[in-house]
């Protein structure tokens, strides 16, 4: 569930929505949609991967003793 604030008039809006309304306005043009896929998952993948030694320590220190 997505939180909505109507009152905030900003020109982005969340990664689907954003490429909804790029396959609206385009049309299903597959190489400028796999650019945009690209633009919109690129930060959450450099954000993991700077974090990678803290996400995996984090699962090592909550793991289970069996």
């Amino acid at each position: 569930m997505t939180l909505n604030v109507s009152f905030i008039r900003q020109p982005w809006h969340g990664g689907s929505l954003g490429l909804n309304k790029f396959v609206s306005q385009h049309g299903t043009e597959w190489g400028a949609l796999m650019a945009a896929s690209t633009m919109v998952a690129a930060p959450m993948i450099v954000l993991f991967l700077v974090a990678q030694r803290y996400f995996v320590q984090g699962i090592v220190l909550t793991g289970l003793k069996g």
